[in-house]
């Protein structure tokens, strides 16, 4: 090898040295809506191949099951793509700074970093970048078992959450259901308390699915309850309680909505989603149509709950309020190929837990003392 295919080598593996560390860096340490290169291709590539798999699959509980172990399976494979970038920037700086072939600088360098000591050097040089190897090796473990318990801290808070929605929208959940049972325990006017805990979710998912986006494609434990048809359901109660539920207006709800369309934003341009900045209706469309929200509507004074009077311009304030969440919502949806089940927005009016008026709040009315 010349000196100057020598130099080249050199430059080139610490280059890609420098490269793999300071996306480790951006990954796991930095606390900031990071999109490194290494870590977007490695989920990139993983998440094609699931997709292709998965399109293969006509039983959905199966192509539901293989997706859910996209970002798992992508996540622990990340430090193996770390450490191979890494072996081959030091190969390359060992085979100039050397005579050995490329295989000894690999052995020298796989040996290096994983500890191994099988393989040595007497050239001083040499020396010290195997011992900085080591330590890059021993860095890239710590790392990843502090950033692992991170990533599921954060998963399992977020998915209490959407349990705890279970109870009182249904599953899958819907405005419908949410709205309803609320009225029927008496709290239809007694909301904020619920408002503010879906406002501290909104700005905690927002913190960590921004820092750590592999927390986005990681999905719930059953295939009928997801993280975003959870926030949508929150966000089009609130909405129709701003707008069409003849109750006293809540700040908090108005709030939770403000704080819920904003996560929803900063999660889309964290992942890539291209959504408005800044929509009015009805500049921008939403995805609901008049008529659902109209039969909707029907559907709500059916279960006693009480409306304004005045539809049109219900329709009006939920379109403005909707505007500024729907078209991310959609583009997340989308962009993590998650199932909207029966959620409003997506054109079901009425959830499968109230098609049936007799079976319908069956377990409301089991707790119910009679008069």
């Amino acid at each position: 090898m010349t000196a100057v295919l020598e130099a080249l080598a050199i430059v080139a593996g610490a280059v890609l040295v420098a490269g793999t560390l300071w996306s480790a860096m951006l990954t796991v340490v930095v606390p900031r809506s990071e999109r490194p290169y290494i870590t977007r291709w490695h989920f990139a590539v993983i998440g094609a191949i699931v997709s292709w798999l998965a399109r293969r699959l006509r039983d959905p509980i199966r192509r539901d099951r293989l997706e859910s172990r996209f970002a798992p399976f992508a996540l622990s494979t990340l430090p193996f793509v770390w450490a191979v970038h890494i072996t081959v920037g030091f190969a390359l700086m060992f085979r100039g700074l050397s005579e050995s072939s490329f295989r000894d600088a690999i052995v020298l360098s796989g040996s290096s970093l994983t500890t191994l000591g099988i393989r040595n050097s007497d050239d001083t040089v040499t020396l010290l970048l195997v011992i900085g190897e080591a330590l890059i090796g021993l860095g890239l473990v710590a790392l990843m078992i502090s950033y692992l318990p991170t990533i599921y801290g954060a998963y399992i808070h977020r998915e209490v959450a959407v349990a705890r929605l279970e109870v009182r929208a249904g599953r899958p959940p819907h405005p419908v259901t949410y709205l309803d049972r609320t009225s029927r325990i008496g709290w239809l006017d007694q909301m904020d308390e619920v408002w503010a805990e879906w406002e501290e979710w909104f700005l905690e998912i927002e913190e960590t699915h921004t820092t750590h986006t592999s927390l986005v494609h990681f999905r719930s434990a059953y295939p009928a309850r997801n993280w975003l048809v959870a926030a949508g359901t929150v966000l089009d109660t609130a909405a129709l309680i701003e707008s069409t539920v003849d109750v006293k207006a809540s700040p908090r709800a108005a709030l939770c909505l403000r704080s819920g369309f904003t996560t929803l934003a900063n999660i889309a341009d964290a992942v890539g989603v291209a959504h408005p900045v800044d929509p009015h209706w009805p500049a921008q469309p939403i995805s609901v149509v008049r008529a659902d929200f109209e039969a909707m509507c029907d559907e709500l004074a059916a279960r006693r709950i009480p409306l304004v009077e005045d539809r049109e311009q219900a329709w009006r304030d939920f379109c403005g309020w909707r505007v500024n969440y729907d078209a991310a919502l959609h583009g997340l949806f989308d962009e993590l190929g998650l199932d909207r089940g029966q959620w409003f927005g997506q054109g079901t009016v009425v959830p499968s837990d109230l098609s049936r008026p007799d079976l319908a709040h069956k377990d409301v009315q089991a707790n119910t003392k009679p008069e």
